[in-house]
């Protein structure tokens, strides 16, 4: 009996975490951006990376930005409404030396309205190019180690003392190996940036502009 009821309360619980998945909030999967009459697609689905910076209005702040990363609920012309997984607010303020405070809020519950034309940068990073780049990254970290701890350290004969040249020479060689290959695998994986406003340093970049008929 004890049994019984317990199965009944698991399959009670299943459905209503079923009936709360099918009753979740819709997000926008996917916008559009515009450069110069190109085209190009933004997907924000569940594991990929995407992140808004802003610019963070302060009035006693030298200068402040927003970076926003969460789901996209909804684009109008006005305004892009967010539900945000990490908000971070990077201000400075200028008194007697530059005081830099940074405020991370992880897992906000409440939604962030943004104005489209307030956006100075959008940064995605799908998960297939995370995976690349995480990939990428432990070939540079583990053919770094390999070159230079790893091959001295089996090279040696410790019996006699004696240097093994060759044996240092081929775990050098599979060490650089891993390097060259995840070198480049790193810097094509890399994060996609959009810039919609000039960067503040002042170098030339492209700007988009978020397309209206979403």
């Amino acid at each position: 009996m004890k049994n019984t009821k317990i199965q009944r309360l698991c399959l009670t619980l299943l459905f209503m975490v079923i009936l709360g998945g099918s009753m979740a909030q819709e997000f926008v999967k996917s916008f559009k951006i515009e450069s110069d009459n190109k085209v190009k697609t933004i997907y924000t689905g569940n594991l990929d990376f995407f992140e808004i910076s802003i610019k963070y209005e302060s009035i006693i702040a030298v200068d402040s930005f927003r970076y926003v990363q969460g789901k996209i609920l909804s684009i109008n012309d006005e305004f892009l409404r967010i539900y945000p997984k990490i908000d971070n607010k990077y201000i400075w303020y200028d008194n007697d030396s530059s005081i830099r405070i940074n405020n991370t809020v992880c897992s906000p519950n409440h939604t962030v309205d943004i104005k489209i034309s307030d956006i100075g940068m959008i940064e995605n990073h799908s998960n297939s190019n995370f995976n690349l780049k995480s990939f990428g990254d432990a070939a540079i970290i583990t053919g770094s180690i390999t070159a230079l701890l790893i091959a001295p350290l089996v090279s040696i004969k410790y019996k006699t003392g004696e240097f093994n040249g060759d044996t240092y020479l081929k775990t050098v060689g599979v060490g650089l190996s891993f390097v060259t290959i995840g070198i480049p695998i790193s810097i094509l994986s890399r994060p996609r940036k959009y810039f919609f406003a000039r960067k503040c340093d002042g170098k030339e970049v492209k700007l988009w502009k978020i397309k209206n008929d979403q």
